[in-house]
């Protein structure tokens, strides 16, 4: 498995395992340090990133970086995407943005949004 597909396969799975155990049924607890979500990086964007379901938030079965692309978060050369896990929706509208079309979909137990991250990685320590 090459590193771009593992590094999505990685940010799907960490958010398919985020605790169950929570305050408030549904709702999504944040890993330790996180406080609520992560940033992760999208490679460039290429055919075959995966399905993109809802607009805005996107169902847990999307891939993340296609739904950055569909968000206007990143662009075709990739970028750092934080995310935010959500309780999930009775449904999700499709649409088409930014050269992506996402899909309708019904309910789905988890959800996340997306937003443009600050890429820090790399930094010399100081």
């Amino acid at each position: 498995m090459d590193a771009k597909r593992w590094m999505l396969s990685a940010a799907t799975w960490l958010l398919l395992a985020w605790p169950a155990a929570a305050q408030m049924p549904g709702s999504l607890p944040p890993c330790p340090g996180t406080s609520g979500g992560f940033t992760m990086r999208c490679a460039c964007w290429g055919p075959g990133n995966g399905p993109v379901w809802g607009t805005g938030i996107y169902a847990i079965e999307s891939s993340i970086c296609a739904a950055a692309r569909h968000a206007g978060v990143i662009g075709e050369t990739g970028g750092a995407v934080r995310v935010s896990p959500m309780a999930g929706l009775a449904n999700y509208r499709g649409s088409h943005r930014n050269g992506i079309t996402s899909m309708d979909k019904g309910a789905s137990q988890r959800s996340f949004r997306v937003e443009r991250g600050a890429e820090t990685w790399g930094a010399p320590p100081r």
